[in-house]
């Protein structure tokens, strides 16, 4: 019996002026590694120091959304073998939003609220990512 293959992607929600970060693997099991958020200006470095640490990652999944183009442009340039897939955002904003809340520890006053008026406690666009990893491995 032979192991499913596995392979460690890096996505990326990106932002102007922030970006969500999750370094995944999957498809069998699906495993977040880490995730985080970072300022886009400080993508490219955070994405190489992402590869230093995971030299298995094997591809860049980024959505299709705000700010794609530019930073792609510039992940493209500084790190030409890192191959990349767009991934179609639409709706993970929202999607990311509800399982941020569900499962991130919130204080006790917004533990006491219903979950539709629960907010967020800090962005939340790495859990966009970890959305986006699971789309592009499906």
């Amino acid at each position: 019996m032979s192991l499913p293959n596995v392979s460690i992607i890096v996505a990326v929600d990106p932002g102007r002026s922030k970006s969500g970060v999750a370094v995944v693997s999957g498809p069998n099991p699906l495993k977040v590694l880490e995730h985080f958020v970072v300022e886009s200006s400080l993508l490219t470095d955070t994405l190489r120091a992402i590869i230093e640490r995971f030299p298995d990652v094997s591809r860049l999944v980024m959505g299709n959304g705000t700010g794609s183009a530019g930073l792609l442009s510039s992940i493209h340039e500084n790190l030409p073998n890192l191959d990349f897939t767009l991934v179609d955002e639409r709706s993970t904003s929202e999607l990311a939003r509800a399982r941020f809340i569900a499962e991130e520890p919130l204080p006790l006053l917004q533990r006491m609220l219903p979950l539709g008026l629960r907010s967020p406690t800090r962005p939340y666009d790495d859990y966009v990512a970890i959305i986006l990893a699971e789309q592009y491995f499906k």
